[in-house]
């Protein structure tokens, strides 16, 4: 299961560099057609990431359940995977927690959009 961290934090790392380059794209005024071509690129890089991580939490996940792991074992994981999360607002991470400690589930992936339109 250490290595899976490992490999969660290595993606998470790479999930940070792509949503800042995302970030530094969309906030230039001037934006031409290659720009244009570089944002969709890099949401689709994000998407990618997004994935990853998202695979990656559910075999820790598993990892954990199947060695017995008790409930806060299991809450501490997912608050640690909220709380380095520098791309995450403090204001979404706390809705985050009170969301999957009030055992309504975790976040999907159903409220992050695909094709960018809500950026």
């Amino acid at each position: 299961m250490d290595i899976k961290k490992k490999q969660r934090k290595v993606i998470r790392t790479a999930f940070t560099k792509v949503a800042n380059e995302l970030d530094n794209l969309l906030a230039s005024q001037d934006q031409t057609e290659e720009d244009l071509r570089r944002i969709q690129v890099t949401w689709e890089l994000i998407i990618s990431k997004h994935d990853l991580l998202k695979s990656i939490d559910g075999e820790i996940y598993e990892a954990l359940l199947e060695a017995d792991a008790t409930e806060d074992d299991l809450l501490a994981d997912m608050e640690s995977k909220v709380h380095e999360d520098s791309n995450i607002d403090l204001e979404d991470k706390i809705a985050y927690l009170i969301q999957a400690t009030m055992q309504l589930g975790p976040a999907t992936s159903g409220e992050f959009p695909r094709d960018g339109r809500k950026l």
